[in-house]
C-alpha cells in the first residue's frame, strides 16, 4: 500500500501518494482551520500517513485523531531537524523552523546542489536561501499576496469589488492597483534579497506561485509539490 502524504497549510490541504519511489499527485482543498473535516474525500487505503502541518495546537490534535480513525494508524508529523543529508538548518533552535519551509528546502536540495532560493507563495510569503555547501543562510516571512490585498482593502471604508487578475505594471482601478501593489511588493522582496545573496537556482511553490513566477526572471522553477516531495523523501528515508 502507498504512503499518504498531507501538506496542511494555513488555508489549504494538499495530498499525494508515495509508492515505489514515485510521487503520485493527488489534489487540494481549502479548509477553515479544520483540515480533519475533509479527510473522507482522500484516498484509502494507506500503509502510513505523513503530515506537514503548520497549524499545530488543537487543530493538529483533531487531525491526528481523524487520521487514526480513517486509516487506522498514527500520523507521522514532520519536524525540522538540525540537518538532513548535508542540508544544515540555519536556526539555532532547529525545530522552530516551519516544517513546510524545511521540507521544501530538502526537496530543492535533492533536485539541485547549487545555491538555492526557495520561495513559498501562500498565505505567507517565505523566502529561504541555501548556499552551495548546503547551509541554510536563513529566511524571511512576509504577508502573501492575498494577505496584503486584504490588509489594504480591509482598512478602507469604500466598497470594493473582486479584482480581475491584473496585467501590466499599473492598475486601471483601485482593486487592480491594490493587487499589483501586492505583486510588486512580493517580487521586490525576492529581488532585493537576491541582490545581496545571489543564487543560481530558484524554486517557487504555493498557491500563488504561478502569479509570481512570470515576474521573477530566468532560472526559476515552478515546483507546486515541493513540500510533498520533501515529505516523501523523509518518509522514504525512515524505511531504510
Amino acid at each position: 500500500m502507498p504512503t499518504l502524504l498531507l501538506d496542511v497549510g494555513n488555508t489549504r490541504l494538499k495530498w499525494a501518494s508515495w509508492s515505489e519511489d514515485r510521487l503520485q499527485p493527488g489534489g487540494a482543498q481549502t479548509h477553515a482551520g479544520a483540515p480533519d473535516e475533509g479527510l473522507e474525500a482522500l484516498p484509502a487505503p494507506a500503509a502510513s500517513v505523513w503530515v506537514c502541518d503548520v497549524l499545530g495546537g488543537r487543530a493538529r490534535e483533531r487531525l491526528a485523531a481523524a487520521i487514526a480513525r480513517r486509516w487506522g494508524c498514527a500520523a507521522h508529523f514532520a519536524v525540522a531537524q538540525a540537518q538532513w543529508k548535508g542540508l544544515r538548518n540555519g536556526y539555532p533552535e532547529p525545530e522552530r523552523l516551519g516544517a513546510d519551509r524545511w521540507l521544501a528546502m530538502i526537496a530543492a536540495r535533492a533536485r539541485s546542489a547549487q545555491e538555492l532560493c526557495v520561495v513559498g507563495a501562500g498565505t505567507a510569503l517565505t523566502v529561504d536561501l541555501v548556499d552551495a555547501e548546503g547551509s541554510h543562510l536563513g529566511g524571511v516571512i512576509a504577508p502573501g499576496l492575498s494577505a496584503m490585498r486584504a490588509a489594504v482593502l480591509g482598512a478602507t471604508r469604500f466598497e470594493h469589488r473582486v479584482a480581475v487578475e491584473p496585467r501590466g505594471w499599473l492598475g486601471g482601478d483601485t482593486e487592480q492597483a491594490v493587487a499589483l501593489g501586492a505583486l510588486h511588493a512580493a517580487v521586490g522582496l525576492v529581488e532585493r534579497l537576491l541582490r545581496r545573496y545571489p543564487t543560481t537556482t530558484g524554486f517557487v511553490h504555493g498557491g500563488d506561485a504561478a502569479r509570481l513566477l512570470p515576474h521573477l526572471g530566468d532560472g526559476w522553477h515552478h515546483a507546486p509539490d515541493l513540500v510533498l516531495e520533501g515529505l516523501a523523501l523523509e518518509a522514504a528515508e525512515s524505511r531504510r
